[in-house]
């Protein structure tokens, strides 16, 4: 009967770690790797060097088989202002902001699209801003798709 108990309670423990939800080494990696395409990316417009910049960049035009597909292609006009338009806004951000912290990161599948998002704050000389920026998976690489 003790040897049925002690089995019964091995399998009880087993199910019940095996059924809790974990953070996988995938997530884990995730993070990191957006943290610092955040980084680069944020180096990158601070300098003005925004034809790289856009490689970090989603496509948001009104090309559906490109839109959340694709990353700007900055040779084209219209995209190149949209990259210019982004990596400014992240400049003068930058700017103005005395340091800045990765606060919590997290997913969320939206329609067919998985976004991964860093809640990020930044410390002005007077103020606290925050920010969730969120990116997507492109090719093979995390590209910037939104900043709210």
């Amino acid at each position: 009967m003790k040897k049925l108990l002690i089995v019964a309670i091995g399998l009880l423990i087993s199910y019940s770690s095996f059924a809790q939800p974990k953070k996988s080494d995938v997530n884990v990696k995730d993070d990191q790797l957006i943290k610092k395409r955040i980084e680069e990316l944020f180096k990158l417009a601070k300098k003005g060097d925004n034809k790289k910049a856009a490689e970090y960049i989603a496509y948001k035009g009104s090309d559906k088989s490109r839109k959340l597909k694709d990353m700007i292609n900055y040779s084209d006009t219209l995209e190149q202002r949209q990259a210019n338009e982004i990596c400014g806004a992240i400049k003068t951000l930058l700017d103005s902001t005395k340091k800045y912290s990765f606060n919590q990161f997290f997913m969320q599948r939206q329609k067919d699209v998985q976004w991964y998002y860093w809640m990020m704050t930044f410390q002005q000389k007077t103020t606290v801003d925050s920010a969730t920026v969120g990116f997507i998976k492109v090719h093979d690489k995390y590209v910037l798709g939104a900043i709210n």
